[in-house]
């Protein structure tokens, strides 16, 4: 699990697969839950032509320095296969538009 003191150290960094070091996608914004206190979950941007952004729940996410780690490309998902809540919210921030890597954040409450 990542520990870190401030959230906003998150956005930027990259996520990369345990087994090798190549970056598979940079972190856009993160999805904070008021109720849990506590990270759900990070929207990642892949870089993929006509993609839109993905999400990683955020308890498959372990940290390496300046990147992120995970297991495998497959917790790489589609935001309405995590939560449709999350999916509603990227959809209304623009997210989806890769606006810029200014962070805008979300609270489920």
């Amino acid at each position: 699990m990542v520990k870190l003191n401030s959230i906003t150290r998150l956005i930027g960094m990259k996520v990369c697969i345990l087994q090798n070091s190549n970056p598979v996608a940079k972190v856009m914004d993160v999805i904070y839950s008021k109720l849990k206190n506590k990270v759900v979950c990070l929207v990642v941007d892949t870089n993929e032509w006509f993609s839109s952004p993905k999400v990683i729940p955020f308890n498959l996410v372990d940290s390496s320095g300046d990147n992120l780690l995970i297991s495998s490309a497959r917790h790489i998902i589609e935001p309405h296969l995590f939560d449709t809540k999350i999916a509603a919210r990227i959809e209304k921030s623009g997210l989806n538009r890769k606006l810029s890597m200014t962070p805008r954040w979300k609270s489920l409450a």
